[in-house]
């Protein structure tokens, strides 16, 4: 039909000011103390900013080396619940918050490493879009069966070592990137 498979990824961001604040009590740390104000522009940055920019569900981030940060380059960024809470406490202090805490919090990565920038995947060339969809195939059946993978640096490993390419749909572009994985082809969080 000319696609690729159909993710159902949209990303959603919901404020519940009636929620049980005994819902969350593991690794939640107070960082600060802010007002009514602050938070409603925070509301209102994430309504017209941070929303339309993450528009989908991203697992992985593309990178090429095994370290964050310094001349590492991030081909492709993730996007899950940590990356709206680090984007969040970046953007308070512009709207005046103040934090206390010197702690250092942490975020939950599933970083693969690739030498070279991810690959745009055409659609519309058949060979490519037939090589998007053998492979999603595989890793279905892969999942479905348990075929010796039983964790997420096993699987990728297992991929690597029988694939010359993974592929991860960019929620953010819309579109298929073909990844050539490095080792040690995920960094540890």
């Amino acid at each position: 039909d000319g696609a690729g498979p159909v993710w159902n990824n949209e990303a959603v961001v919901a404020f519940t000011p009636g929620e049980d604040p005994h819902r969350w009590t593991k690794g939640r740390s107070l960082v600060g103390r802010t007002t009514g104000a602050i938070v409603n522009a925070l509301c209102d940055w994430v309504v017209s900013e941070f929303t339309p920019s993450h528009p989908g569900y991203q697992l992985f981030d593309v990178l090429d080396a095994p370290q964050a940060g310094g001349a590492t380059r991030t081909w492709v960024s993730a996007c899950v619940c940590d990356t709206f809470v680090h984007a969040s406490l970046r953007q308070l202090p512009s709207l005046g918050a103040h934090f206390t805490s010197q702690q250092p919090l942490y975020r939950n990565y599933v970083p693969l490493i690739s030498p070279s920038a991810p690959e745009r995947v055409d659609l519309s060339n058949a060979g490519e879009r037939a090589a998007l969809n053998g492979y999603y195939s595989a890793l279905l059946e892969l999942v479905t069966r348990g075929l010796g993978a039983r964790t997420l640096p096993q699987l990728l490993h297992w991929l690597a070592e029988r694939l010359e390419y993974v592929y991860i749909h960019d929620a953010r572009s819309g579109g298929y990137h073909r990844v050539e994985l490095a080792p040690p082809y995920l960094c540890p969080s």
